[in-house]
């Protein structure tokens, strides 16, 4: 008669690490030797310990929630690798189907391709956490209690030492409470219907999960509130919920205080250091997107000194996690030549398509730009109009700049139309985009799609100088020269040509060397 191997490897995620906990409470109560990752093991130990862990071990338990399987079609995802590595070593595979999970729900079936198709059919048991207990009951008696017909490979001495710790980490932690795992249902329950596109469901369940003290609850709170999908946007409440999570470690929320130190969104007073500060913690817990905005940072020396190779080094990090702004910061840095890579616009083009395929926004605009001046790409207007219009339909700023472009010069088979370029220069100026603004103002200046009105034209020439647009500052430089909308001013004009000059436009250089004369 075959014997009963008591060991047990449990594969999850680190969202749902309460019912990985529970889990592991409960069979080691009862006597099973069981290893999961609790504290983090290090990526360069996967092989060595994760992998071997598993071949050492006769039952493996593979908690699936609804959102559990949403990054196995990364070849590199490590759910999906325990999960191959179990069926390779045969060993006793035991889906746990958690918070309502259901192999029949529309688009598991896509994430169970390939490699992982023959998960749907192992005998798999629900866990409710209302009758947690019971199916733990069940789980010991039927799903572990069986013979396995593998070979047991034995780990290593540094791998045993790795499982020793885990173990002593997990036994030393506090019990999980019922309510524990009711606020991991609850969370999942916002998940999905936020996949669902319910955002007011998903808020609810989310303030339900934060309640009781689910920290990824409250991170998805602050993020909710801060966009305003789901509840009235309300910055204030973004940041209570932001620094309960980040308080405990929570990549997404520490990332999200950085946003609001930083002026993507309100909350706090815009603070560099700060910033970049939140944005460094969060990036060195895993967030890509913490990643590619401290590549923002460097590359524009905000809160932290101007470094270029820094910056690159940042946003390819981001890049390779699959972070947009990360992959069109590298975009940025290839067509500039800087930190250390080349000017290259076919590699800039490459990363611009990349952050444009995972649906960043500014990417698209660049796209536009380069069709619009053939760079990296034969020129072509057509092109140009069609990223153009993406950037700006989903929300960019300098592809509504852009589109307004086009439409001043009729170009990309727009009419030409002033009024049309005048309404796009006004919606890029309305998201912050500083040449949108000096457009509005040259328009203005010369009564083109608007009445002429030099005052006007000055107003938005100095909102755009503000924002650190050089050809604002030039404009307005002009305007003090001629007297146009203001008093003649013959050294405001050579100061805000000396700005200009100095923001490398080029008109500003050529004012300034006639004054001189």
């Amino acid at each position: 008669m075959q014997k009963i191997k008591k060991s047990v490897f449990l594969s999850y995620r680190r969202t749902n690490i309460a019912w990985a906990l529970a889990i592991f409470q409960n069979l080691t109560e009862h006597g099973f030797d069981v290893f999961f990752d609790f504290t983090g093991i290090a990526s360069g130990d996967f092989e060595r310990v994760i992998l071997k862990s598993i071949k050492a071990r006769a039952h493996f338990l593979v908690l699936l929630t609804p959102s559990a399987l949403e990054r196995c079609h990364d070849p590199n995802d490590w759910l999906r690798r325990e999960i191959e590595a179990a069926f390779a070593a045969r060993r006793n595979v035991v889906p746990l189907m958690l918070e309502g999970f259901d192999f029949s729900t529309p688009g598991i079936g896509e994430q169970l391709k390939g490699t992982l198709e023959p998960l749907r059919h192992y005998n798999a048991l629900q866990v409710p956490a209302a009758f947690f207990a019971e199916a733990m009951d069940r789980l010991r008696d039927k799903f572990l209690n069986i013979p396995l017909n593998a070979v047991l490979h034995p780990t290593s001495l540094f791998a045993e030492q790795s499982v020793r710790d885990q173990q002593v980490a997990a036994g030393s932690a506090p019990s999980v409470q019922q309510k524990e795992l009711s606020a991991q249902e609850w969370f999942e329950q916002g998940a999905r219907a936020e996949s669902l596109k319910d955002d007011s469901l998903a808020a609810n369940y989310y303030r339900r999960a934060a309640d009781v003290g689910n920290i990824d609850a409250m991170a998805k709170l602050g993020l909710i509130y801060a966009t305003g999908r789901g509840v009235p946007q309300d910055d204030a409440q973004a940041v209570i919920w932001y620094s309960k999570a980040a308080d405990d470690g929570n990549a997404l929320a520490m990332s999200g205080l950085g946003h609001m130190y930083f002026g993507w969104q309100g909350g706090l007073p815009r603070d560099d250091v700060q910033a970049a500060k939140w944005y460094r913690k969060a990036a060195d817990a895993g967030n890509a997107n913490a990643m590619a905005n401290l590549g923002l940072m460097y590359a524009n020396g905000r809160g932290v000194p101007q470094d270029d190779a820094q910056a690159v080094s940042w946003y390819r990090k981001a890049a390779d996690a699959g972070d947009g702004l990360g992959m069109s910061g590298l975009g940025y840095m290839y067509r500039g030549g800087r930190g250390g890579l080349p000017r290259d616009d076919a590699q800039a083009l490459i990363w611009f398509l990349k952050a444009a395929d995972v649906g960043n926004a500014d990417a698209m605009a660049n796209l536009g730009l380069m069709y619009a001046n053939g760079r990296g790409v034969p020129q072509d207007d057509a092109q140009a109009v069609s990223w153009y219009r993406k950037g700006a339909d989903a929300g960019d700023g300098l592809g509504m700049s852009g589109m307004g472009y086009m439409y001043r010069g009729g170009r990309g088979g727009l009419p030409r139309d002033d009024a049309q370029a005048l309404i796009w220069f006004l919606k890029a100026a309305d998201v912050g985009n500083a040449h949108a603004m000096a457009n509005v103002g040259q328009m203005y200046a010369t009564g083109r799609g608007a009445p002429q009105d030099d005052a006007q034209a000055v107003s938005w020439y100095r909102k755009a100088a503000d924002a650190g647009d050089g050809f604002g500052m030039s404009a307005l430089g002009y305007m003090y020269e001629t007297g146009r909308g203001v008093p003649r001013n013959d050294a405001q004009a050579v100061i805000w040509y000396r700005k200009g000059a100095e923001a490398g436009n080029a008109y500003a250089v050529e004012a300034l060397k006639r004054l001189r004369r």
